[in-house]
């Protein structure tokens, strides 16, 4: 909008003199004038959009580029912080956006995740461990959404839902129940001095209906259950002076467990993208 400033002039006798006032020309008639404010209105939408750029959480976690690339988080477990303890992950793609995530040292395949990258949100659908003496399951479906494909730097976002959780124990169905959950973007946090991490937060709490196994569900209890993701725009590749967009800091575990001990069932820091070995 153009405003016309209002003249300061002082009209005295002494000085004013009609014949040396000046009058600006016209420069816009209407249809110009409103050219103009169209054309000021679109430049600023512009540029606004390009300030609330869009941030491409997929491209962050798990950063299927670099992991296809031949490489891994390596980190510490700071869930007992006077003995941290190695800590990785590594990931497979299953295809069409798919994922196994493996938190065993390469290549050991006795625990994992499923995860699937559909056009708007990571879906959560599996967990799956034969570590030790274990052989248990549990999937959720529909699959518990954590976070969105993509977001608007000016963004909130925030879903929630249900799903039937069913839990397996040496290839069968031994406990049945509902998994409601909830999953945000809780922003921008520093999560160090120098470095700004984009904070995702899942909540899931489930109610066991029926069966009962000693390995990890009861009918008529409840599993809660949060995660706590950390995403930065830098990580360091080991072996270069380079770095990539990655997970940077992955807390959570069992509910009633932090409110009783107040420490969590891991708290994994990673410190670098690392080249996986030979097999």
């Amino acid at each position: 909008m153009i405003h016309k400033k209002k003249s300061t002039m002082v009209k005295s006798d002494k000085f004013y003199n009609k014949e040396l006032i000046f009058t600006p020309p016209k420069l816009f008639d209407k249809k110009m004038l409103v050219f103009v404010v169209l054309f000021v209105a679109i430049g600023s939408y512009l540029l606004f959009t390009s300030f609330a750029a869009t941030i491409p959480l997929s491209s962050y976690y798990p950063n299927s580029t670099r992991y296809k690339a031949g490489y891994y988080l390596e980190g510490n477990n700071y869930a007992n912080p006077q003995a941290p303890s190695r800590s990785v992950l590594w990931f497979q793609s299953t295809g069409g956006g798919s994922f196994k995530q493996f938190n065993s040292a390469p290549y050991e395949q006795c625990h994992w995740d499923l995860l699937n990258w559909t056009k708007t949100t990571l879906i959560y659908t599996k967990t799956h461990n034969q570590c030790g003496t274990n052989n248990n399951e549990i999937v959720y479906s529909p699959g518990v959404s954590f976070m969105p494909k993509s977001l608007n730097s000016s963004q909130t976002w925030s879903v929630s839902g249900t799903s039937a959780a069913t839990y397996y124990n040496q290839g069968k169905i031994v406990c049945t129940g509902t998994n409601t959950w909830n999953s945000k973007v809780l922003g921008w946090v520093a999560l160090t001095p120098a470095q700004q991490a984009l904070h995702i937060q899942n909540n899931q709490s489930t109610y066991w209906t029926s069966g009962s196994d000693p390995s990890g569900c009861s009918m008529g209890s409840t599993t809660k259950w949060q995660e706590n993701f950390y995403l930065v725009a830098s990580l360091p590749i080991t072996g270069t002076t380079n770095s990539d967009l990655a997970l940077k800091r992955q807390v959570g575990g069992n509910v009633d467990s932090y409110n009783a001990t107040h420490r969590w069932s891991y708290d994994v820091w990673f410190d670098s993208w690392n080249k996986l070995p030979t097999k």
